[in-house]
């Protein structure tokens, strides 16, 4: 599974132009659909979120929207608001340090205050720019939210559908949605890279895991 992810994944951290990072993924068992993102360079996604995914650009969407997040010590700030700025400046010492494990077994909790509006915006627009730059198409960003978004709509106010964790954690969905769509419009003709391959072998390894 890890595997498949890494290799969705690789194009689009491949053309990030901050080197600083060494982005590393983790996949959680966890069922519901979420992804946070950790200093450091940690990613960690849900398996329910990648079970979820339509599409490897929605996957790739989460994944820039992140990676933002990380480029702009969104969650160094927010990690040291949780738990001290001593532990989360420790997490910064490189991919082999004693807090990870806890990092990745609890960042879902850790991580549990939202982000700002600006933060989430920011995010967005560089998320957008990054997928743009490594030729993913970025409408994924928008399909994927404005998906769990429907969801819960139709289950009516205080619905918890499968997204309902990730809207938590990503607040304004309508908002975002609705910028994001602006953005889309603007794209025009553009030939974008294909992943059908990458996906359809993530998929399969879903299928092969209880």
């Amino acid at each position: 599974m890890l595997e498949s992810l890494n290799r969705i994944a690789a194009p689009l951290l491949s053309t990030i132009p901050n080197r600083s990072y060494r982005f590393v993924l983790f996949v959680s068992e966890a069922r519901e659909v979420n992804a946070f993102a950790l200093p450091g360079g940690y990613l960690v996604f849900n398996r329910g979120l990648l079970e979820r995914a339509r599409t490897p650009e929605e996957i790739q969407g989460v994944l820039a929207h992140e990676v933002a997040h990380v480029l702009k010590r969104h969650s160094l700030a927010q990690l040291a608001q949780n738990i001290g700025l001593e532990v989360a400046v420790q997490t910064l010492w490189g991919n082999e340090n004693p807090y990870l494990d806890y990092l990745v077994r609890n960042g879902s909790q850790l991580l549990s205050l939202k982000f700002t509006r600006d933060h989430e915006r920011a995010a967005d627009d560089l998320g957008w720019e990054l997928l743009q730059n490594a030729r993913i198409n970025p409408e994924g960003m928008v399909s994927f939210f404005a998906e769990l978004k429907a969801e819960m709509d139709a289950k009516g106010k205080g619905g918890f559908g499968p997204g309902a964790v990730f809207l938590s954690t990503h607040p304004t969905p309508q908002e975002r949605i609705e910028r994001l769509g602006q953005k889309k419009g603007a794209l025009g003709s553009r030939e974008f890279k294909s992943f059908v391959v990458e996906f359809k072998a993530l998929q399969a390894s879903l299928r092969t895991i209880p």
